[in-house]
């Protein structure tokens, strides 16, 4: 067989699924659940590799769901096989064995989506099965939705995951809450145009700038007269993969007066971009600085820093300076054990940029922030921790968040936001609006 079937003949026949599977009491389960989730999909089991040959040699698939460990090999291998009879079938990941650092090279070496055969991921299975035959496949081979997926999960605000034409790959609890789903599993799948005007939205994603500069508008609701604004931003990772759209929704905004002129139309709202007093703070030579500064500490505390591409914003040259010396230096100091790894990545969000460190050897907690917690009113009680106050201060200076999530045996990760213009003029811009 040359590959899957065309749009229309899936559109006449059911889905037909392959579950790759060697522990029969595992696939059972998984069975039963993609059989509840999609009752008029065909599902084959197989369990060998003579038997899954056979099956793709034999006929087409919408889809494959594989185990990673198998006493005759493992995902790859099932990757390969389909790549060869079936090139266009997405292929899903879904193991017991393996973590984060499984999920994110199964995404990069094509696997649709990844998985973890826990509690969880067994209710999970057949939602996101459904998503990736409605379409998201693509997108989310890239990696991209794997990576941003738990960093919509900690934010507060609606923001959600999409294709480059709207179809929403993943959204987080507020967004729900604020288009009245019930919850996030229900939305994946669905399009922006389901929860907004279908016009003016689709000018919008039109005109979007494909460099990745953000662009803001005020959006009628599909269901409501409520007006919110939306921005939103393209996140592409060169070359042959494909684009993300990021995007964030407010509520509480207030729709302009009708007129002639605006039928129809969308407004995008202005942002200046120059202003007296604003430095562009390159954070790739600020990292470079920093590390040259503590490469005693470093090599003493036999550390390793891992680091992605970051971003040049708006600010104080010298606050990153004191915000990276800060933050690597409490890492560092906090550590419980050795080796230590410290991943330092950066991820473009609508209005602002999402920083994560990563560590794997240290214990950080809400009281080393220091003050904005109501227990912790003073530097004196952070011992270890004044490094983090100070980073707090940049960071709240700068208009961003600071907040941490730390693991007994996984380490800690420390996020925090940078806004992607400079925030001082946004408040006055937004001031003026509000005063017109």
């Amino acid at each position: 067989m040359a590959g899957g079937f065309s749009r229309r003949e899936k559109s006449l026949r059911p889905e037909k699924i392959l579950l790759v599977d060697e522990d029969p009491d595992q696939g059972a389960l998984a069975a039963w659940l993609l059989k509840t989730e999609l009752p008029g999909a065909e599902l084959l089991e197989v369990r060998d590799p003579d038997a899954l040959e056979e099956a793709l040699s034999s006929a087409s698939y919408d889809l494959v769901v594989t185990d990673n460990h198998f006493s005759w090999g493992n995902g790859m291998r099932v990757l390969s096989l389909v790549r060869r009879y079936l090139p266009g079938c997405p292929v899903v990941m879904f193991t017991g064995h393996g973590g984060e650092e499984l999920a994110c090279e199964a995404l990069k070496k094509g696997f649709a989506d990844y998985l973890p055969a826990t509690s969880r991921g067994y209710l999970m299975l057949g939602k996101r099965v459904r998503s990736v035959l409605a379409g998201g496949s693509q997108i989310a081979a890239s990696g991209l939705v794997a990576q941003y997926e738990r960093l919509l999960e900690l934010l507060d605000e609606a923001v959600f995951l999409a294709t480059r034409e709207g179809l929403l790959l993943q959204v987080n609890a507020a967004f729900c809450r604020l288009m009245k789903c019930t919850n996030p599993e229900t939305v994946r799948g669905r399009r922006l145009a389901d929860f907004l005007q279908a016009d003016p939205l689709l000018g919008f994603l039109e005109e979007l700038d494909p460099k990745g500069e953000p662009r803001t508008a005020q959006m009628p609701l599909k269901q409501a007269a409520d007006t919110v604004r939306l921005k939103a931003c393209l996140v592409s990772q060169g070359g042959r993969l494909p684009t993300i759209l990021v995007g964030r929704i407010q509520a509480g905004v207030s729709a302009p007066p009708p007129s002639r002129e605006s039928e129809g139309t969308y407004r995008v709202d202005p942002v200046e971009t120059d202003g007296p007093g604003v430095d562009s703070v390159d954070l790739e030579k600020v990292l470079d600085l920093v590390l040259t500064d503590l490469r005693p500490l470093v090599e003493q505390a036999k550390a390793k820093v891992i680091r992605g591409k970051l971003p040049a914003i708006e600010g104080s040259h010298l606050d990153m300076v004191r915000l990276f010396q800060n933050l690597l230096s409490s890492v560092i100091r906090l550590r419980t054990r050795e080796p230590l790894e410290i991943d330092i990545t950066a991820h473009r969000m609508p209005a602002e940029w999402l920083f994560v460190v990563k560590d794997s050897a240290s214990r950080i907690v809400e009281a080393d922030l220091g003050p904005g917690r109501p227990d912790y009113p003073n530097d004196e009680h952070l011992g270890s921790g004044k490094g983090l106050t100070v980073c707090r201060r940049i960071i709240e200076r700068q208009g961003g968040r600071l907040w941490v999530t730390s693991e007994s045996e996984a380490g800690s990760s420390i996020y925090f936001t940078l806004a992607s213009e400079n925030r001082t003029q946004q408040e006055q811009v937004d001031g003026s609006r509000a005063g017109n």
